[in-house]
Order: structure tokens, then C-alpha cells, then sequence
């Protein structure tokens, strides 16, 4: 992990200690860490920028201190040439998103033995349906796209999906004819399964 005053330096201090470690940069230390590095270190600078800037002399942060931003974007044209100005020093002044919209909700149950018998998956399907729908309306969600999924015996996996028209929000019986087709689309019974889950996607807040 990498903690930093900002996006870029924590992305870069994150790959310090792989995999369990931790690098902290305060933001006196911002300078002193990113000077000696790599520009390709930068994330954005690949082989091909790499190349073209050591063409140019540049092979370190620190290297470009001391460039003029009018000679960095002659060299490099406006944009690149000032995004790397600030990014050679250290400064991002991107927001860290904190959080993220969430694209699907679902749970899934593996079995202590294997299952094939169909009464009784149709009746863990439908407390599944049950847990799912209470998920979602805690969240104030709906969903467009509905997924089952079924693992076998033998380890293999299938999912079956149906979506619904926009605007269109099914009843809980609506939705659970729909799961048992989705069920009857998979070999689950003649096959025994380990696994089941369902999952709502396409989500509309």
C-alpha cells in the first residue's frame, strides 16, 4: 500500500513493498522520493514516451527540474508538455474518488454436499431471491439484468442472464418465474451442482 498527499505519489509508493508492505510519503519527503526515479515510473509513461523522452536527455524526475515549462512543451506539445512538468515534481491535483457506483449486487451459497435435487433447490433459489430483493430495496436499488449462477459437481460453471426493459420493474413472483427459468436452462438436477447465486445488474438508483 502506499500513502501519499496525493493520487500519483500513493499509486507509485503502492509498489514499493509488494505485496504486504506499506511505503508512507509526508509531503516534505515528495521531492527527495520522486527525484531519483524513473520517469516511466510515472503512471501514464510507457516504453514508447520512455524512449522518446531519453531521447531527449530526460531519464529521471529530477531531470526535468531544471527544464523551463515553455521548453517542455516545445519539445513535447502543450498538453504533455505540461502535465509532465507537474508530474516530474510530484503534484496531482486529481481528486481521489473515495467511492464507487455500484454495478451489481448478488450472493451465493456453496453446498456441503452436492445437490440435485430439484424441489429443494427451487427452495434455497427462492430464500436467495429473498435476501437479494431486501439488498437492494436497503439500497434503494433496482436492477435491469438478472443472474444465475450454478457450479457443478465437476467444477464447471454456467450462467444463465435475462434482462427486462427500462422502466419495466418486476413483482416478486415475476421475478421468481424468471429465476426458475433461468434454472431450467442449466443441466442443475440431472446434474448435481455445489453451488448457487443470484445477482442483480444494471442497476437503477
Amino acid at each position: 500500500a502506499g500513502v501519499a498527499p496525493n493520487k500519483m505519489v500513493a499509486k507509485i509508493a503502492s509498489d514499493f513493498r509488494k505485496p504486504f508492505g506499506i511505503t508512507v510519503v509526508q509531503p516534505h519527503q515528495i521531492r527527495a522520493f520522486i527525484g531519483p526515479l524513473s520517469l516511466r515510473k510515472i503512471p501514464g509513461i510507457g516504453p514508447a514516451s520512455e524512449r522518446r523522452l531519453a531521447s531527449l536527455g530526460y531519464q529521471h524526475c529530477q531531470d526535468l527540474w531544471q527544464v523551463p515549462l515553455t521548453k517542455l512543451k516545445d519539445q513535447l506539445g502543450e498538453n504533455m508538455g505540461q502535465w509532465l512538468y507537474w508530474r516530474a515534481q510530484g503534484v496531482d491535483h486529481r481528486q481521489v474518488q473515495v467511492s464507487r457506483q455500484r454495478k451489481s449486487i448478488g450472493l451465493e451459497r456453496t453446498f456441503a454436499s452436492d445437490l440435485s435435487d430439484r424441489s429443494e433447490l427451487e427452495a434455497i433459489l427462492d430464500s436467495q431471491l429473498d435476501e437479494l430483493l431486501l439488498s437492494l430495496e436497503k439500497r434503494k436499488l433496482w436492477a435491469r439484468t438478472w443472474t444465475l449462477k450454478v457450479k457443478y459437481f465437476d467444477f464447471k460453471q454456467s450462467t444463465r442472464s435475462k434482462s427486462v426493459e427500462a422502466g419495466v420493474q418486476l413483482s416478486r413472483d415475476s421475478l421468481q418465474r424468471l429465476f426458475l427459468e433461468l434454472l431450467d436452462k442449466t443441466e442443475a438436477g440431472p446434474k448435481a451442482i455445489r453451488l448457487l447465486g443470484v445477482s442483480a445488474s444494471n442497476l437503477i438508483g
